[in-house]
């Protein structure tokens, strides 16, 4: 290894512990309703084949879910957190590993963006699928390159494992397969395969990870039960994913000028791997924009989440850093403004983090130890504006309310009956419009606002609480 490389290695290294202390604090938060939600499906499962057989529901990634099974119920949070924390972190290093033929400066300038993207940073401290199929997924671009520089058995059955575990992990792995299919057999053929011997190596590369995809989509996918969400604009979606991605905030016109030059910078981005005639560009566009796009077109989905879009992010950054190590390389303005958007970048996501370490995902149990403080007697009753959230958190975070109360939910169509003191309002993914100060239900009753809990913008929701007032 020469001083340069080892110089390289080193500073991505550093970027890969500073990713892991950036991924740290937000493990520690409390767990919100899609992570409880896993638990109680993995508490309800005999076997660990249960987990792929008993509940065929999009909330439930396999792996995930398994982890949670493994575990059992357990009352720290973190412990739930690890196996994604775990691959946020790798992440770091395999962006770097996939950036680097670019150059030594793409590879870190990629590690960079990936070490301090709010967006991986958050799902990396999230019980679910996300941050492990980000981790795979990059995984297997760089064991596809090396079967495509190689044609050897031992990158086709690592191809395999990978694609088995990133479908475990989340359907979104999907585009990964598309784009592999679409971007390897250019790979092979211009490394001078034909024929049969082209046929083969995509065969040995593709056909066992399209064969379990079809086996699964059977078993498991087809009879899988989508759970609800909000009513979504695919555009205001777009805007979001794609203004966190680059910096910007959730929401503004801020965030249209993020999402706006983001968005340029990622085409230039595909136009200079065109030029270079680097194959890549192709997996990198079908994986980020045309197989999200045929999926979206295709599946016209009833619920559309930002996460939905995770895949494809490290991915442009590794797009995005060749296009970024160029202006870097070059004096004057070039490199001047890339060092200014990628300030902006690491301050605009810095900004965002802070939420989530300030505000985690929502003040759960901050809010059921308020309402047992200020309960006289030991029944804690209470309603909410939804049913099937508030009782499934309540029904885990109940477990901290001190020994002598207990916590009693009646349904929203029930309230109010007697002794009934709380009432939750809540609004998904960290929303900023103003609380009611008070409202009446119709009943004779009257709702106060005594407490609010704010959370960071995305996965999460804010909590509002009102004590109840009769007359």
């Amino acid at each position: 290894m020469d001083r340069t490389q080892w110089r390289s290695e080193t500073i991505a290294l550093l970027l890969v512990l500073s990713a892991a202390a950036l991924r740290l604090p937000g493990c520690f938060s409390e767990l919100w309703l899609d992570e409880v939600w896993s638990l109680y499906i993995a508490v309800r499962v005999g076997s660990p084949v249960g987990v792929l057989t008993e509940f065929q529901h999009s909330n439930n990634h396999p792996l995930n879910t398994l982890v949670f099974y493994l575990l059992g119920d357990r009352d720290h949070a973190v412990l739930y957190r690890l196996h994604s924390y775990a691959a946020g972190v790798a992440s770091v290093w395999l962006v770097f590993a996939a950036a680097r033929p670019g150059g030594r400066a793409a590879g870190l300038l990629a590690a960079l963006l990936c070490s301090t993207s709010y967006l991986l940073i958050h799902y990396a401290s999230e019980a679910r699928g996300y941050a492990l199929v980000i981790c795979l997924g990059l995984a297997s671009f760089l064991s596809l390159r090396r079967f495509a520089e190689t044609r050897h058995w031992r990158w086709a059955l690592c191809t395999w494992l990978l694609a088995v575990l990133g479908f475990l992990s989340h359907l979104m792995y999907l585009h990964v397969l598309v784009a592999a299919g679409v971007w390897l057999p250019v790979r092979l053929w211009r490394a001078g395969l034909r024929g049969v011997d082209w046929l083969w190596a995509l065969a040995r590369a593709l056909g066992p990870p399209g064969l379990f995809l079809a086996l699964y989509y059977v078993a498991f996918v087809r009879p899988m039960e989508i759970g609800g969400g909000p009513d979504f604009s695919l555009l205001e979606v777009l805007r979001k994913s794609l203004s966190l991605a680059f910096g910007g905030p959730a929401g503004g016109p801020a965030s249209v000028a993020a999402a706006g030059i983001g968005s340029l910078l990622l085409v230039a981005a595909f136009v200079k791997l065109w030029r270079q005639g680097r194959d890549e560009g192709l997996f990198f566009v079908v994986v980020i924009l045309l197989s999200p796009a045929v999926v979206l077109i295709a599946s016209r989905p009833d619920v559309l989440f930002l996460r939905y879009f995770l895949l494809g992010i490290p991915f442009g950054y590794v797009a995005l850093a060749p296009l970024l190590a160029q202006g870097w390389r070059a004096a004057g303005w070039p490199r001047a403004g890339v060092a200014l958007l990628v300030l902006l970048f690491l301050g605009g996501n810095a900004l965002n983090a802070l939420d989530l370490y300030r505000y985690g995902r929502g003040g759960f149990g901050d809010a059921v130890q308020y309402m047992a403080e200020h309960t006289q007697g030991s029944s804690i009753v209470l309603t909410s504006d939804h049913d099937f959230r508030t009782a499934m958190l309540l029904d885990y975070y109940g477990r901290f309310v001190p020994a002598d109360k207990q916590l009693y939910y009646v349904p929203k169509a029930e309230a109010p009956v007697p002794g009934l003191a709380w009432m939750l309002r809540h609004e998904l993914e960290g929303g900023e419009s103003e609380p009611e100060a008070s409202f009446g239900d119709g009943a004779g009753s009257r709702y106060e606002l005594v407490r609010r809990y704010p959370c960071a913008g995305i996965s999460c929701w804010r909590w509002f609480l009102y004590t109840r007032r009769e007359g």
